[in-house]
């Protein structure tokens, strides 16, 4: 006998027949302000059998019983470490009571909720875990933390768009390095970069490369090969004239960027922590060429007054030494010729030298060009050596003692440091004869003998007596 607007009826019911009773249960769903129940007076009739005319409307009633729904945007739906981005949560209607412990994050998290419209519009941060690598990641929203303003809580969940994520820098992990050996200048030493996943190199602002210390040469640089694109990176560092590493090359712990940028499919920057790096204790480096350190002639006197010796000591040993590397460096009317060469080690080689007349000096020198002289590794000889060895005498006389180096220096005759003592005039009158003369008063004897008075007096001072 009721219509009822947006709702039913239920459990009508009457104790006296007059006044009944029954349970308005709305629809859901329903936001509607203007709500009647209407009854059919037909439908009922009282005790001698009459019936009701018409309908009769009750109050006026609203309802609201719509849950409010959401939805979910994340804006930037591939992330990677560092990045964040913005989500966006639209309500039906202005909610209140939400906070981030209402969503689940998949790799992620939420902060910064908001709402700057009175609840209808609700805004948040995501921020992506790190050293993650996942294509489907949601966001999902538990609508039963949240009331409109009637109280109605949402219903279920609601997720988001799907997003991916890519928060995983990649890492170096292993370094090839060149085989055992000794390496010398113009060779090249190439070390593998390993990497977990493919990078791309970009050198505009600068050439990533990697610290190699030497024991000679200080740190000296390896620098970007190829291999942009995939996991295995080259580097190249090729050896110098001088640089010495006798016990093994040292790689530096950390691979430097120097200005460059070394990225994964993602945008990640690479971590640059070398580890797997093989071993450099047999990678051994020598591009110092051979030199003559010293040609030194013999201290002794030569046993006959036409043979000299001269010893020639090498920085290291070599090998290829010839006598006709030498040649003899004269000045005056001096000559000689080269007699003979003995090696007496690795380094070590005497020269003799023969026939040697005529006054001037003597030496030896050693011409590096053709002269096939080479250290162990083949590195080849560069600098010429002279030295001027000898200064000679009258070589075909005198004592054998006078003929070796150096001639002995003469000096000339001295000057008798007393003159024979000319009389002197006699004293003035009015000087007594019975003094002596000043004793250090003697005129300067010549040949830059001094008088004795600035010999024996302090600052040159005269005094009367010694």
């Amino acid at each position: 006998d009721f219509s009822v607007a947006n709702g039913t009826l239920s459990n009508l019911s009457t104790s006296d027949n007059i006044t009944w009773t029954a349970t308005l249960t709305p629809s859901a769903n329903v936001t509607d302000t203007t709500n009647l129940i209407t009854l059919d007076n037909t439908g009922y009739s009282d005790a001698a059998g009459n019936a009701g005319t018409g309908t009769t409307d009750s109050n006026n009633y609203a309802i609201d019983t719509q849950r409010p729904s959401a939805s979910i945007v994340v804006a930037d739906t591939a992330l990677n470490a560092g990045q964040s981005t913005t989500v966006t949560i639209t309500f039906s209607e202005a909610v209140s009571g939400m906070t981030t412990a209402d969503f689940s994050v998949a790799n992620g998290t939420l902060s910064g909720l908001g709402s700057s419209d009175g609840g209808l519009t609700w805004t948040a941060t995501l921020t992506p875990s790190t050293d993650v690598v996942d294509a489907t990641n949601l966001i999902t929203l538990d609508n039963t933390g949240f009331t409109d303003a009637a109280g109605n809580t949402g219903t279920g969940t609601t997720d988001s768009n799907n997003y991916a994520i890519d928060s995983k820098a990649p890492v170096v992990i292993s370094v090839g390095v060149p085989a055992n050996g000794t390496y010398m200048a113009g060779d090249a030493l190439d070390f593998t970069v390993n990497f977990d996943e493919a990078v791309t190199v970009d050198t505009t602002g600068g050439i990533p490369r990697l610290a190699i210390t030497l024991d000679t040469g200080g740190t000296v640089f390896a620098n970007y090969l190829s291999g942009s694109g995939s996991t295995t990176l080259v580097f190249r560092l090729t050896i110098s004239n001088g640089q010495q590493d006798s016990d093994g090359i040292s790689v530096n712990t950390q691979l430097q960027a120097n200005g460059s940028m070394l990225t994964d499919a993602a945008g990640n920057n690479a971590l640059t922590a070398l580890v797997g790096v093989g071993s450099t204790a047999g990678v051994l480096v020598d591009a110092a060429p051979p030199q003559v350190t010293t040609i030194v002639p013999d201290t002794t006197s030569p046993t006959t007054g036409s043979t000299l010796g001269f010893t020639v000591t090498f920085s290291e040993d070599v090998s290829g030494v010839d006598l006709a590397d030498f040649s003899l460096s004269t000045t005056g009317s001096a000559s000689g010729s080269l007699v003979s060469l003995v090696q007496v080690d690795g380094r070590t080689y005497r020269v003799t030298v023969g026939d040697v007349s005529g006054q001037g000096t003597l030496g030896l020198s050693l011409a590096a060009a053709g002269s096939g002289i080479t250290d162990a590794v083949g590195n080849a000889l560069q600098d010429n050596y002279s030295t001027v060895g000898y200064t000679l005498g009258e070589l075909n006389a005198g004592d054998p003692e006078f003929r070796a180096n150096p001639t002995p220096i003469v000096p000339p005759p001295a000057t008798p440091l007393f003159a024979p003592v000319v009389p002197s005039a006699p004293p003035p009158g009015m000087t007594s004869p019975l003094l002596p003369l000043p004793l250090f008063e003697q005129p300067t004897l010549g040949s830059g003998i001094p008088t004795m008075g600035s010999i024996f007096v302090n600052r040159g001072e005269l005094a009367p007596s010694y």
